[in-house]
């Protein structure tokens, strides 16, 4: 939200006229220019002037529908690597449509487009400002998350604690060995006393400007520009999470919080660092490869390291894929071996059930199969079992003799 917050400054209310043609846009930019000595009333009355005139006739500039949707498909650009990263560590934001996202930013720009143009038409000065981090709280500032700052003080006050813990530590130590130092600026009492931290609320991140409106109350100088007297007021507050930090009278750089430059340096630093570690290793044996080469002419002893290492190498790599061979080998006649046994299990089993059911039938085995022959009576081989062929009639002989046989019996 403070990124949101700080672009529509940027790209829409620094604009002297939200989505003025090219016209427009040059002609104000000359008075700017010419302006630029002149006291911030006459200015804003002088541009005031300006832009009454564009807006005569029409309620929009010219080009305001363009512009917003200009800005809204780069802010949908700027954002779309978090929602990316929202949608893989968090499966519920990826019911947000990205159609439906978009449509949110274009109705935000366009409101924010609406404000640029009525401040611009005023003859009051505008002024948006963003509290820095670090900052100490102010009274033009509201927290929107209190979890944040209580749990900073709840780490604050443990981590005190133990600095406590680690004084009191020390100073126990120094007893023990006589090293006593007394501190004359305050009668020796300097080091025997634990001073705890001064902390307070800090902003620690920012999500939206301050809007402020200077007016005039009474009439402009017409020498100076310079008004009688001025009434300000706070349109919004800032908005922003606070902290707990230690209060020095600083902007926050005790508390140990980097800068943005410093932490994308050390955050950069530390991926080039993580691409590299891979190949340490690998330039650490040749390295090493390297110096027992350069070594290796003058010692006798490290030369035959250097030849033990190269062919002992070569003889593993050998060695590992001879066993390798054989492994595969022993697989796949395993696998022969297991295929083979099933299927001479299930060829038992098909010729123990013909003779189970010979025998329940109660019928002649040849009577009942025939011969190993085909279905028009010619035989196959030598017919070394002495059945008659199966033909169509033998067939039908079998069909009513068990048709007989099961009836008669009932």
């Amino acid at each position: 939200m403070g990124v949101l917050g700080k672009a529509l400054e940027m790209g829409v209310f620094d604009d002297l006229l939200f989505g003025a043609d090219e016209v427009q846009k040059k002609m104000l930019e000359a008075q700017d220019e010419c302006t630029l000595n002149f006291e911030g009333y006459q200015r804003t009355e002088l541009r005031t002037e300006c832009v009454r005139a564009i807006l005569a006739e029409q309620p929009l500039t010219p080009d305001f529908w363009s512009r917003v949707d200009q800005v809204s498909l780069q802010f949908a650009a700027l954002l779309l690597p978090l929602i990316r990263l929202m949608d893989k560590h968090f499966p519920a934001s990826k019911a947000t449509s990205m159609r439906s996202i978009y449509q949110d930013l274009h109705t935000i720009v366009a409101e924010a487009g609406y404000l640029s143009l009525g401040t611009r038409w005023s003859r009051n000065i505008f002024r948006f400002s963003l509290p820095s981090p670090g900052q100490v709280w102010d009274i033009d500032q509201e927290n929107v998350d209190g979890t944040v700052f209580e749990a900073s003080q709840a780490a604050s006050i443990v981590a005190d604690r133990a600095a406590e813990a680690r004084w009191r530590a020390e100073q126990s130590g120094r007893r023990r060995d006589g090293a006593r130092r007394a501190d004359t600026d305050n009668g020796g009492q300097g080091n025997r006393l634990w001073r705890q931290p001064s902390r307070i609320a800090k902003v620690q991140i920012v999500l939206w400007p301050m809007l402020e409106r200077f007016e005039t109350t009474e009439q402009l100088d017409p020498e100076t520009g310079v008004p009688d007297g001025e009434r300000v007021t706070s349109v919004f507050k800032s908005r922003a999470v606070y902290f707990n930090g230690q209060d020095v009278g600083g902007e926050g750089l005790d508390d140990h919080y980097p800068s943005l430059p410093g932490w994308l340096r050390e955050s950069r630093r530390a991926r080039v660092w993580d691409q590299l570690l891979p190949l340490r290793w690998a330039v650490y044996a040749a390295g090493t490869w390297l110096l027992i080469s350069l070594v290796a002419p003058y010692s006798p002893v490290i030369d035959d390291i250097q030849q033990v290492i190269k062919y002992g190498l070569i003889g593993v790599a050998k060695y590992v894929g001879r066993e390798a061979l054989l492994f595969v080998i022993e697989g796949l006649i395993t696998i022969i071996a297991l295929a083979t046994a099933v299927v001479n299990i299930m060829l038992f089993s098909a010729y123990a059930l013909r003779d189970a059911l010979g025998r329940l039938l109660g019928f002649r085995e040849g009577w009942l199969w025939g011969a190993a022959g085909d279905l028009v009576g010619e035989e196959v081989g030598d017919n070394a079992m002495g059945h008659p062929a199966l033909t169509w009639e033998s067939m039908k002989g079998i069909a009513r003799g068990l048709a007989a046989g099961l009836f008669g019996s009932q």
